[in-house]
């Protein structure tokens, strides 16, 4: 699925009863467009059930916004450079955040909807990092980000915060960034140290199994 709002949607359908349906298939259409860019099929997320559930949606809530007006008005909130300028380094770390187990390290891994220059270059940027990977537990932090354009351009930067292990991390991480050349036609970011850009559709989701492979 491209998206769990799919899942959700599907569990919907077999409801005998749901209170305030429209409004219920209003939120979750709007999530399944953000989670598939609207749908797009160059994403690799969108998949059959996804067109099948916003179909159905579509079905049961009022027609008060156009499948195309409800993705652009949701985009352009989720990526308004005034709210994410307004987070401390803090804030973006937590905003979108996972953490990632694989058999000898513990990953967290955080999203951010602005340039990667921005975030890094944040005053006091790697003592905030460093706390907030101590208060996670993790060995090493992955910060990825995305900026709207035609197409998007996706960056991913790599910082280790346990020194015990970073040998080990440095040496996962490399081969890592092979794989990714590879296979995203990812570019060495010029002054970030350890980090890649890229125009290829890529997602935290689908590179995570291929992330645990090299740790």
């Amino acid at each position: 699925m491209g998206s769990c709002c799919t899942l959700i949607a599907n569990r919907l359908q077999s409801a005998p009863s749901i209170p305030s349906l429209s409004e219920c298939s209003l939120l979750l259409e709007g999530t399944i467009l953000l989670d598939t860019l609207n749908l797009s099929t160059v994403s690799n997320k969108t998949t059959k059930e996804d067109f099948a559930a916003v179909e159905w949606l579509e079905q049961h809530r009022e027609k008060t916004v156009t499948q195309q007006s409800l993705f652009d008005s949701l985009c352009n909130a989720k990526y308004d450079e005034s709210f994410w300028s307004a987070l401390s380094t803090q804030e973006i770390l937590e905003y979108d955040y996972k953490a990632c187990r694989t058999n000898a390290f513990k990953l967290g891994w955080s999203v951010a909807l602005i340039p990667l220059k921005q975030v890094v270059g944040a005053a006091g940027f790697r003592e905030e990092l460093d706390g907030f990977a101590k208060k996670m537990g993790v060995d090493g932090m992955i910060i990825s980000t995305v900026v709207l354009g035609n197409p998007p351009v996706r960056e991913i930067a790599f910082f280790s915060t346990n020194e015990q292990k970073t040998a080990l991390f440095w040496n996962g991480v490399e081969r890592f960034e092979t794989e990714m050349q590879k296979r995203y036609a990812c570019e060495v970011e010029e002054g970030e140290g350890h980090a890649l850009k890229s125009t290829d559709p890529w997602s935290r989701k689908g590179v995570i199994p291929l992330l645990s492979s090299f740790f």
